[in-house]
């Protein structure tokens, strides 16, 4: 939306009826860049990166089930009709936190580093 200069508001709108939803959804991405950022930062000397960490699955699925709720909002928001803008973000946040609950390398991921 920002670089395109004639349409930018109306695609805002479809993805974002409610523009104070926004920054909402940006905010609910923090978590996600948190994480990235402090796995990479895992090792067994960091014990506070590492307890950080072994939540992240945790963490991950809040964020899926916020972002799922925000999507309600937005259909409750359209009196009920359909969109494909959120119909393809519901499903592909199902999907995700389907696979986030049940992948056995999601789990491994968020797995402390053991000490040798």
């Amino acid at each position: 939306a920002g670089a395109s200069r004639e349409s930018g508001s109306k695609i805002l709108n479809i993805v974002y009826p409610d523009h104070s939803m926004l920054y909402l959804g940006l905010a609910m991405g923090v978590p996600s860049i948190m994480l990235m950022w402090l796995i990479s930062l895992r090792s067994p000397e960091r014990k506070w990166v590492n307890w950080i960490v072994k939540w992240g699955k945790g963490i991950t699925l809040l964020t899926v089930l916020l972002q799922f709720s925000q999507g309600v909002y937005h259909v409750y928001l359209e009196q009920g009709a359909f969109s494909w803008a959120n119909g393809v973000t519901m499903l592909v946040l199902l999907w995700f936190g389907l696979y986030t609950y049940q992948s056995r390398s999601v789990k491994d991921t968020f797995k402390n580093p053991a000490v040798n």
